[in-house]
This record gives structure tokens, C-alpha cells and sequence, in this order.
């Protein structure tokens, strides 16, 4: 079996901690729709009691991400209190193409100031076989923070 690599992917934003993980997390099917409207069409909850370790999430993409239609994924690990979360890709995306592991880990640590934090992206992956596809990944990540981040301070 291959073993697991990590790439990690860290974003400082200008909004309180509190504001990310509310409109990321807690918001997510409304607000990180609307922060990338022609890359999201939807994000739902599909099984189980929403934002609880076990349930399963489905987000599928517009004409704008064309590397896959959705990907469906499970919540593994999710902490309200402390800002972070786990969750496991169990369909769709790359997975079954490329990976046969892929997960995504997220927190926020605190900023320079109050008003600010880092948003750090941890995705565990396996590799299926060879392939030059990891970019895909850092390059989707990086932009998602500097859009959602666009996306909350156009609401202040």
C-alpha cells in the first residue's frame, strides 16, 4: 500500500475567527456557494444529522471547475469550539481516478490580530497510480481562501 502524503495549505484572512468558521462551516450550503457561485452550484447534507461526525455531505461543481461534477464526503471529526474539522472523501471528485485516500483536515489559528486568522487546509492523500494531479488540489485550495475571504469582507 502507498503511503499517505500531506499537503498543507495556509491562508491568513482579515475576518475573526468566529466569521470564517461560522460561514464556512455552519453556513456552508448558502455561503461558500456564494463565495464561488460559478464553481458550486449546491452543498448539502445528505445523510445523517447536519455538521455531526457520520454525516455526509454532497457538493456539486459548475462549468467553472471542470475537473469533476461532485464529490460527497464525511464528516469524521468536527469542533465547533476550537474551530476544526475532518472530513473524508467517500465519493466522486478524484477519488477512484487518482487517490484512493483523500481527506481534508481544517483549523484556524489565530491572526496577527482580533480581527484576522490563518485558515490551514491539511489533505491527507493516497495515490491509485502516478500521476501529475497534486496541483489541482493546492491551486483549488489557495483559491478558494483568497475568494472566500473576498466574499466576507464584501458582506461588513
Amino acid at each position: 500500500m502507498a503511503a499517505v502524503q500531506l499537503i498543507q495549505v495556509k491562508g491568513e484572512v482579515a475576518q475573526p475567527a468566529e466569521k470564517v468558521w461560522r460561514c464556512l462551516v455552519k453556513y456552508m450550503d448558502t455561503e461558500v456557494q456564494a463565495s464561488m457561485p460559478n464553481h458550486f452550484t449546491s452543498i448539502r447534507n445528505v445523510q445523517g444529522p447536519p455538521l455531526t461526525p457520520g454525516s455526509i455531505v454532497m457538493t456539486t461543481y459548475g462549468q467553472e471547475f471542470p475537473h469533476y461534477k461532485f464529490v460527497k464526503f464525511r464528516w469524521d471529526e468536527i469542533n465547533h469550539e476550537e474551530h476544526r474539522f475532518k472530513g473524508t472523501v467517500i465519493d466522486g471528485g478524484l477519488l477512484n481516478k487518482h487517490f484512493s485516500h483523500l481527506s481534508c483536515t481544517f483549523n484556524i489559528q489565530p491572526g496577527p490580530t482580533a480581527e484576522s486568522c490563518v485558515m490551514v487546509f491539511g489533505i491527507e492523500y493516497v495515490d491509485k497510480h502516478d500521476h501529475a494531479e497534486h496541483h489541482i488540489l493546492t491551486e483549488e485550495v489557495e483559491k478558494f481562501i483568497s475568494m472566500f475571504e473576498a466574499h466576507l469582507c464584501n458582506k461588513n
